[in-house]
């Protein structure tokens, strides 16, 4: 659910960033795709890998969800807000929550996604590993394939084109009520 938050999100935000108030170039989203990856890369490598050794995979899962949540849920608000005519000021303000949250997001999908495959080996007899960790790439897999169409149409569905951030939102609150009634997964 948490690939399928992530990839629902991902195909609309040039949509949102070229489009209505915000108006990016293509070189201007070349260079906020390369934020992204750049904030991924340093969330793990940067906080995921060192802290790794002192924090459980759990403990990340859930914080990793939260990210996302605040995460997802603020790039709503500000698709909602680009969708007004922004003076300069309310540009560079829109811009900047905009940065915030896509690094927020990020974050936190950086956290869960190492996690969750840790979580699945961990949580799996050594005889089957193999077989469970492939069903859970093939499921992230079609996430992959299904969120993206899925995010796009959710996009052109309202004029605020909220759709594919409170639905990825409203996944990762799932993610984070399951969690809650899962218990973690004891170090081997």
């Amino acid at each position: 659910m948490a690939t399928l938050a992530f990839a629902n999100f991902e195909p609309t935000l040039a949509l949102l960033t070229t489009t209505r108030g915000l108006g990016l170039s293509d070189s201007d989203n070349f260079l906020l795709f390369a934020y992204v990856g750049f904030v991924l890369g340093l969330a793990q490598g940067g906080l995921y890998r060192p802290l790794a050794k002192r924090v459980s995979e759990y403990t990340f899962l859930w914080v990793g969800s939260l990210l996302m949540v605040l995460g997802l849920a603020g790039l709503g608000l500000v698709a909602s807000r680009a969708e007004q005519s922004l003076s300069s000021a309310d540009w560079r303000t829109t811009m900047a929550a905009l940065l915030a949250m896509l690094a927020v997001a990020v974050t936190g999908f950086a956290f869960l996604n190492p996690s969750t495959a840790a979580l699945v080996s961990r949580g799996t007899d050594p005889d089957r590993q193999g077989e469970i960790l492939g069903v859970s790439q093939s499921a992230s897999a079609v996430a992959r394939i299904l969120g993206p169409a899925l995010g796009v149409w959710l996009y052109f569905r309202s004029t605020s084109h909220v759709g594919p951030y409170v639905f990825g939102a409203v996944l990762l609150a799932i993610v984070l009520m399951i969690c809650s009634r899962t218990r973690p997964v004891p170090d081997a």
